[in-house]
This record gives C-alpha cells, structure tokens and sequence, in this order.
C-alpha cells in the first residue's frame, strides 16, 4: 500500500516542537512553523526555528529557512535548495521511502552536509530527526514533531 504523504506534498501551515542539541550535545528548546506552498512549477516551505537560550541566559536565537523546492512530478524524490544565514546556500534532495521523508542536506561550499529524516505518524503529524555536521565534527541535531494547524489557529 503507497504511504499518501501531507508534509510538502500538499499546501499547509505546520508548528514544531522538541528539541535542538548544540555540538556539545547541550539540549535547547526549539519551536518553529513551516508554511507550505504550491506555485507553478515551484514550491515554497517558509521555516522559522526559535531556540530557547541554553542555561536560561541571553535571548532566544531564531533561525529562519527558506527552501525552494521543484515539483515530485508524479516521482519519489525531488530536489530542492535554501539560504541559511549561519550555514550558507544549501542544496539537497528529497526521497520518499515508505512512511519516511529523507532529506540530504548540504552546502554549496561543501563544509556543510546532513541528514533530515521526516516519518508521517498521522496526515496531520509528523516526526523529525536530523544533524548537521561541518567535516567531521557535528553542529547540531534535532529531535522535533511536526503537526499540521488549520489557517489561521494558533
């Protein structure tokens, strides 16, 4: 039975929530949305991550990821790219395997590589986990869970 995916591959307003770990494994709070729209022949996923500070000290930190990203076209897999502030222009692919959503993730410099890995739990929730590492040496890792909202709820 082919697995009928919501995260992407339709239009929708998605909060997160979980956790965010720093290269030393320290945990932070993390809450973000991601807006998902179709255009013609392209489609959008605006992201904001806001961490909450590590040990209650200075101001959250935000993150914001704006990918663009090309049509399945009836495929499994697709290709898309973004600009992170802290990491640069990324470029990557998307591959549907069974329930799960994997995402390759790397820099256009090549310093950058990652994985994120999206498994559908329900069409309105999904769960996330991903890294980041620069070489060899690890940036970050999350562990978060997407749920899907009705335009215009909070």
């Amino acid at each position: 039975m082919k697995i009928k995916h919501t995260f992407l591959l339709e239009e929708g307003f998605w909060v997160a929530t979980g956790e965010y770990f720093d290269m030393h494994g320290a945990p932070a709070a993390l809450e973000g949305t991601a807006r998902i729209t179709h255009g013609e022949g392209l489609w959008k996923s605006r992201g904001v991550m806001r961490l909450a500070s590590s040990g209650g000290g200075g101001a959250p930190m935000e993150i914001e990821n704006n990918y663009e990203i090309r049509p399945f076209e009836g495929r499994d897999h697709t290709g898309w790219t973004s600009m992170n502030p802290a990491l640069g222009r990324l470029a990557g692919l998307f591959v549907i395997v069974d329930d799960t959503i994997v995402s390759t993730i790397s820099s256009e410099d090549g310093q950058f590589s990652g994985i994120e890995c999206l498994q559908k739990v329900t069409d309105y929730h999904y769960r996330t986990r991903g890294f980041i590492f620069k070489g060899d040496e690890k940036v970050s890792s999350w562990a978060a869970d997407l749920v899907r909202r009705t335009e215009g709820m909070h």
